[in-house]
């Protein structure tokens, strides 16, 4: 990364994105309201911006598959035989079923299928009834036999359906699964405003990735703009971060060389500055020069080397 924050790679700077229009996105400059102009800098938050959009489509291409699939296994339990020959038992409360009605609503909302939300309701205020109604038989003053009868009708309704408790129960689980895979899809853009807002913190202002993919920055009094209104050390720490988020996404892994970072790095920011890189590319070697020991703060001493010494 040289002074103007772009990424060199040989003779191309950011070549990919030289003329480059991502499907969908208006063109560079006219998109950003209030852009900087034609500084460096802000040519390279350009870049960045494509970037996110790119990694934008990225999520929208997989996370149809990974919904395809689990609607999938969802199908397939409507099939699955049941080989269990125990009878359940109604339960006495209906905390349980409550629990297993929170987590499938939830799963519902994750899995944006809301058109199952009234039937999902309805069969757990169904058994809910079911379970309320058995206790109250055995409270109600009634002849043996008819209290028998009355017990025997509503265990068959919940042994018939209890079944389908079971494939519920099937159906959290997978939907855990999904939503980890989704939780971790987006991951690198929970990275990029959760580093980059460290940095901001003093300022009391945000990044936050909209729906679009847009970048913006959240102000002190909740309002929104966008990335071009940060000072210039701001967009520097913006760009570098998201550099190494998504660049590592394309390339797992990479050295990453910094000469004297600290000259343009307020003494709040050396402080979080390797934690904060490590953590936006795990996977990079990075090799830093620097003057300043407020840089490698708490860095183990066995990765550091005083160059003094070696002379």
């Amino acid at each position: 990364m040289g002074l103007d924050r772009k990424i060199y790679e040989g003779r191309a700077i950011d070549s990919r994105f030289r003329n480059k229009r991502l499907w969908g996105y208006p063109k560079k400059r006219r998109f950003f309201e209030g852009s900087g102009g034609s500084s460096a800098i802000d040519s390279s938050l350009e870049d960045v911006q494509y970037l996110v959009f790119e990694y934008f489509r990225k999520v929208a291409f997989e996370q149809p598959k990974i919904s395809e699939e689990f609607k999938k296994k969802i199908f397939h339990l409507s099939f699955k035989f049941n080989e269990d020959k125990n009878i359940e038992t109604i339960p006495k409360n209906a905390d349980g079923i409550l629990d297993k009605k929170n987590q499938v609503l939830k799963a519902i909302e994750n899995l944006d299928i809301r058109f199952l939300d009234f039937s999902a309701k309805e069969f757990f205020n169904k058994m809910e009834d079911l379970i309320n109604a058995n206790e109250e038989v055995k409270k109600e003053d009634l002849d043996q036999k008819e209290k028998d009868q009355l017990s025997f009708d509503l265990l068959m309704k919940w042994i018939n359906n209890s079944s389908q408790m079971k494939r519920v129960e099937e159906i959290i689980s997978f939907s855990q699964t999904y939503q980890e895979k989704i939780i971790e899809l987006r991951a690198p853009i929970k990275r990029l405003e959760k580093i980059t807002s460290n940095f901001l913190r003093e300022g009391k202002k945000q990044i936050q990735v909209a729906d679009d993919g847009e970048l913006k920055v959240k102000l002190s009094n909740g309002t929104l703009t966008n990335v071009f209104e940060l000072s210039s050390g701001e967009k520097q720490i913006v760009i570098m971060i998201a550099h190494l988020i998504f660049e590592e996404d394309q390339k797992p892994s990479g050295v990453f060389i910094i000469d004297e970072p600290e000259l343009s790095l307020h003494i709040a920011w050396q402080e979080i500055f390797v934690s904060s890189i490590t953590e936006a590319s795990p996977n990079t070697q990075f090799i830093l020069a620097t003057h300043s020991p407020v840089i490698i703060g708490d860095t183990d001493e066995k990765l550091c080397q005083d160059l003094a010494e070696l002379n």
